[in-house]
């Protein structure tokens, strides 16, 4: 199921009173989709992480990572990319 069409199908469907993880089936550190992204475009800039940056610059954790239950779409990052870069 495409991402867009779980999205849409959780907006029309019965109210869960709670939240619903989307994702896709690759999973990336947030500085290695950056490089990725960047690279896909042409672009030769680096990306640095810095873990001192404060609660608002920083994720910790699996906070990106989706949970047990997850809708998993099958359509790739790499995929998208290479569409729309």
């Amino acid at each position: 199921m495409d991402l867009a069409a779980t999205v849409a199908g959780v907006a029309v469907g019965t109210p869960l009173q709670g939240t619903v993880d989307l994702a896709g089936p690759d999973a990336y550190a947030s500085a290695e989709l950056g490089i990725i992204t960047l690279r896909a475009k042409g672009d030769s800039r680096s990306v640095t992480t810095d873990d001192t940056a404060g609660m608002f610059a920083a994720v910790n954790g699996d906070v990106l990572t989706p949970k047990v239950g997850a809708r998993i779409a099958p359509a790739r990052h790499a995929d998208w990319l290479a569409r729309h870069a």
